[in-house]
C-alpha cells in the first residue's frame, strides 16, 4: 500500500492507516512468542486511559485480580526494553529507559496548540509522544516503527487500554519505506 499524504493531511485516511497497520510485524525470532502473548492480555477490563499525565496511565490496579495483575507484570516484562515512556498499566509501573516525560515537558514549553492536529512520529518507539499528543488533543496521530518489539509495545497497549479507542495508529514501516 502506497501512502498518500494528502490524504493523511486531510485526516480522512483512518481506515486505510488501520489496515495498513493491521499487516503489523516485520519477521523477527520472537514473533510468535510475542503474538501469544497478545492473545493473553486482558482487554475490555481497562475502566481510564489517562493519555494527559506524565505517566500514561491504562487502567486502575482494581480492574485486575492480584492473580491476573502478576500475570501481566510477567507480560509486559517480555517486551523489555520499553524505551519510551513511563507508563502505569493496571496499577503496575512500566519505567522506560528514556524519560519521555522530560522530553514531552520541552515539547509543550514551545506553546504548541495540539486541538485538531494532525501528528507524524517517525521513530516512535511503543508511541508515547503519540498518546501524549492525543491527550494533549490530535485528533489524528500517526507513528512509523520500524522495530517488532516496539510494534508489539504498541499493539498491547491498544488491546489493554479497550473498551477506550484513540485515534494513533502505527506503520510498521521504516522511514525511508515511506
Amino acid at each position: 500500500m502506497t501512502l498518500d499524504w494528502s490524504r493523511i493531511a486531510a485526516g480522512s485516511i483512518r481506515d486505510d492507516l488501520v489496515t495498513l497497520a493491521g499487516q503489523r510485524f516485520a519477521a523477527h525470532g520472537r514473533l510468535d512468542e510475542w503474538r501469544d502473548l497478545l492473545a493473553t492480555l486482558p482487554t475490555d477490563r481497562a475502566s481510564t486511559c489517562e493519555l494527559a499525565s506524565d505517566t500514561i496511565r491504562i487502567g486502575r490496579a482494581d480492574d485486575l485480580d492480584p492473580q491476573e495483575r502478576r500475570k501481566l507484570e510477567g507480560q509486559l516484562r517480555q517486551l523489555i526494553p520499553w524505551r519510551k515512556g513511563p507508563f502505569d498499566i493496571f496499577g503496575i509501573t512500566v519505567d522506560a529507559e528514556w524519560r519521555s516525560d522530560w522530553k514531552w515537558q520541552r515539547v509543550m514549553k514551545a506553546g504548541i496548540d495540539w486541538k485538531g492536529a494532525r501528528v507524524c512520529d517517525v521513530g516512535c518507539g511503543s508511541g508515547y509522544h503519540l498518546l501524549r499528543a492525543v491527550g494533549a488533543g490530535a485528533t489524528c496521530a500517526v507513528g512509523v516503527e520500524p522495530m517488532t518489539v516496539f510494534q508489539v509495545q504498541f499493539a498491547a497497549l491498544e488491546q489493554l487500554a479497550r473498551p477506550h479507542v484513540w485515534p494513533a495508529v502505527m506503520l510498521p514501516v521504516r522511514d525511508d519505506a515511506l
